[in-house]
């Protein structure tokens, strides 16, 4: 890590004096020496243009961390001891090797998984509300009704289509569990509405999968415990959400997970750095849920950018063709 320069605006001799007084700045610090810079483009800091706040822009951070951090971990003295780039030495043991696929084809599995649960969801509730396949209400409930299309194929559905119908969904659902007048149901049953805030979609973001994943996850779980309760005349068994919940391709918190690893085994190390940085550690150390891979890659981009700069002001000079 230091400041290139070409090799045609500066001399071998006149470098080997720079570095010089360079590595007698550079005690005190986890590196010798600070981010590496290019002689004519700034390189990156760090992982992108700034902290993530979507699963979007955090499974950029983590596909670009393997490299950003690797290149880290490969960045030591020239000649060891001289005290001039970065670490003692190299970091090899701790090399990141896991992959993930971009973001694209992990969310269109989620969309696909959720359009197939919405239509589930969808189908079942009309059914359930309207007594088909038996008299499951004392009266039919002519209220709460879904409206058209009670489907959506492949082609019509997007993920704007399917966060409007799920909170569509929701909203009927709360007010049909409770209703008892006409004889709808025997009594309210409160205890299976759905509590889950609304899912969101931007225009520029899309979707948000937490949001619209913890609501499916309520949804799905009341429609299926509300039918059979004794608040109706009849139990129904028959009309029972039985599409899956939507979940992340296998394999896909892999990289993550292997970032996390390793970079925390690596900056508290002094076998690599002059000084241990405990401090650069993440709180988060392994990833099971999107919301978790959120938080680990907006504590990663922090927590690298903390690690990467913990070296003095002075910068060696790296002569490059």
């Amino acid at each position: 890590m230091a400041q290139q320069v070409h090799a045609a605006f500066m001399s071998p001799a006149a470098a080997a004096a720079h570095n010089s007084t360079h590595s007698a700045l550079s005690s005190g610090f986890a590196h010798y020496d600070g981010p590496e810079y290019n002689a004519d483009t700034l390189l990156p800091a760090l992982l992108g243009s700034g902290n993530p706040v979507t699963l979007a822009e955090a499974a950029a951070i983590i596909l670009a961390g393997k490299d950003y951090i690797n290149g880290h971990f490969a960045l030591a003295d020239a000649v060891v001891g001289d005290e001039i780039y970065a670490h003692k030495v190299p970091d090899a043991a701790h090399t990141i090797t896991a992959t993930m696929n971009p973001w694209a084809p992990i969310e269109a599995a989620l969309s696909e998984a959720a359009r197939l649960l919405v239509n589930d969801a969808t189908a079942k509730y009309e059914a359930h509300r309207l007594n088909t396949g038996g008299v499951w209400h004392a009266a039919v409930d002519t209220v709460n009704n879904v409206g058209t299309p009670n489907s959506f194929s492949a082609l019509e559905w997007t993920d704007l289509k399917g966060v409007e119908r799920t909170n569509l969904l929701k909203a009927l659902w709360n007010d049909h569990v409770v209703l008892t007048s006409g004889g709808v149901h025997s009594v309210a049953d409160t205890g299976n509405q759905i509590t889950a805030v609304n899912a969101t979609y931007d225009a520029v973001d899309g979707a948000d999968w937490i949001k619209w994943l913890a609501l499916l996850t309520d949804l799905r779980t009341k429609f299926i415990a509300h039918p059979p309760t004794a608040s109706h005349a009849l139990a129904d068994n028959t009309n029972i959400v039985s599409a899956a919940l939507p979940t992340v391709p296998a394999g896909t918190y892999d990289l993550v997970n292997d970032e996390l690893t390793q970079w925390n085994l690596h900056v508290p190390s002094t076998t690599y750095h002059a000084m241990a940085d405990a401090g650069s550690q993440t709180s988060i150390t392994s990833v099971a849920t999107l919301a978790d891979m959120l938080a680990a890659a907006q504590q990663l981009y922090t927590k690298v950018l903390s690690h990467v700069t913990a070296a003095p002001i002075s910068r060696a000079v790296r002569i490059v063709v």
